[in-house]
């Protein structure tokens, strides 16, 4: 299992939408600094943890929308969520391989991702 894609938008240092996609398998993350690599840990903490944007969005956005989606890939995806305290999270698996997570703009809480 890993994460093959996350979308940003307003969060912290990344300006407006923007999308990453990642490989399965070990990605760096290398740049000066300032330039937004923890940020991509701390939006992965966001929809874990936070239930306002306060502190999350990007300076002078603060009338704006903050949002981050991530799209978890990988053949044991399934099997991985029977796990008890990972039960929770099954609503959000799209096949049997793919789950995406993001905040909801209104509320800011982890809500299931439908298309």
């Amino acid at each position: 299992m890993y994460i093959s894609k996350m979308k940003l938008e307003n969060f912290k240092c990344f300006d407006g939408k923007k999308e990453l996609t990642f490989n399965p398998g070990v990605n760096y993350f290398v740049g000066n600094n300032n330039c937004g690599k923890t940020t991509i840990f701390k939006a992965i903490e966001f929809l874990r943890t936070a239930k306002t944007k306060d502190g999350w969005i990007t300076k002078g956005k603060e009338d704006g929308e903050v949002s981050v989606e991530i799209t978890l890939e990988g053949e044991d995806l399934a099997d991985f969520l029977e796990q008890d305290d990972l039960k929770k999270f099954r609503p959000y698996l799209i096949d049997s391989s793919k789950l995406v997570m993001g905040t909801s703009k209104n509320s800011y809480l982890l809500t299931p991702y439908f298309k």
